[in-house]
């Protein structure tokens, strides 16, 4: 779990215990509970490498396709609104998952007894993979917006946000060589937007049950890359969690 987030946690329970320690009704929301994200992006590039092979003496060029995809995970997240009025709501919310990152794709390799690899090739092989990973990779989004909320007692509301999304290392190792130590991709947090539809059950006068969607619009780039294109993540988000009312 990211650091950014248990620090969050923490100030929310502490905020929950003054408030119980008060005793006062006033117009804050702190919402809870697990979060799941589905993004929708990836990444398909395609390259091919050539070079003199001094043992067999011919050579070489491989051809790549791959596409890198990251999976569906499972996280937590926290947040708090402050309501302004009956009507509108400022809401923060940090959000954490760690992602597989998984890699599909070809390579063609073929040695040519030329270096203007004039066809055809003396030999050729053909290797496909599909869905293997690669590492994990940890985003946690980290979001203000405003919420306009429709009903009373059950609390439908909407709204839009900005993101701020801060992501962790990504360690690339072989995955047919367990002993393979990996090396390590670093990414720029990124900022983005979206916009989210939420429902309060509630249970009591205190407690809620609480279901929000969402879509985070945003990409994310290799640190200190300079022909290093964004690569699209465009997370579909779940939270299903509680909701209290002090």
């Amino acid at each position: 779990m990211h650091k950014n987030f248990r620090v969050a946690v923490v100030c929310c329970i502490a905020l929950l215990g003054c408030s119980a320690a008060m005793g006062q009704d006033s117009k804050n929301r702190v919402r809870f509970g697990v979060y799941f994200a589905s993004p929708q992006g990836d990444e398909t590039f395609s390259e091919v490498d050539s070079f003199f092979n001094p043992i067999s003496g011919r050579y070489e060029r491989v051809t790549t396709s791959a596409t890198l995809e990251a999976d569906d995970a499972t996280g937590g997240y926290v947040g708090y609104e402050r309501m302004l009025g009956s009507l509108i709501g400022i809401d923060f919310n940090i959000m954490s998952a760690n992602h597989d990152v998984n890699v599909s794709g070809t390579a063609l390799f073929e040695e040519f007894d030329n270096q203007e690899f004039t066809p055809p090739p003396v030999s050729s092989m053909g290797v496909t993979v599909s869905n293997v990973k690669l590492g994990d990779l940890s985003v946690t989004p980290i979001t203000v917006g405003i919420n306009f909320h429709f009903l009373k007692g059950l609390d439908l509301y909407a709204g839009v946000f900005l993101s701020y999304n801060v992501v962790g290392d990504l360690t690339i190792s072989n995955p047919f060589d367990p002993t393979d130590p990996g090396v390590d991709i670093s990414f720029d947090a990124s900022t983005g937007g979206g916009v989210n539809v939420g429902l309060d059950i509630p249970l009591g006068k205190r407690w809620a049950i609480n279901v929000v969607g969402r879509y985070n619009q945003f990409a994310i780039e290799e640190s200190d890359c300079v022909d290093c294109v964004d690569v699209d993540v465009d997370p579909l988000v779940l939270n299903a969690g509680a909701t209290v009312k002090f």
